[in-house]
């Protein structure tokens, strides 16, 4: 129902404790997954899957606010442990999450 209703794919593979779950979407409809998953498990799925509508999950997939951004980055962490941004591609590196600024 989860992928029904967000619009991504998912799989679970239960070998591991906790089990590995990966999602794939754009990155609406992935927030929007996350947050019906842990709404499952915190046990106010109902609710929050009465938020979400098929039609305001389509509609973000078609204004994808993330379409112009280069979807190469990878988080990693300094020796320090701090969080900093990596694109193998381009090869640069930068402390601000490029999916949530425009550096």
């Amino acid at each position: 129902e989860i992928q029904q209703v967000s619009g991504v794919t998912s799989t679970i593979d239960q070998r591991y404790d906790p089990c590995l779950v990966e999602i794939k979407g754009n990155p609406t409809s992935i927030l929007a997954a996350i947050d019906l998953i842990n709404a499952s498990i915190e046990g106010r799925y109902a609710s929050t899957l009465n938020r979400y509508s098929q039609s305001s999950l389509n509609q973000a997939a078609l204004t994808d606010p993330y379409k112009e951004i280069d979807r190469n980055w990878l988080p990693a962490r300094d020796e320090k442990g701090q969080v900093y941004w990596y694109n193998p591609v381009s090869g640069k590196t930068q402390w601000n999450n490029p999916f949530l600024s425009s550096s």
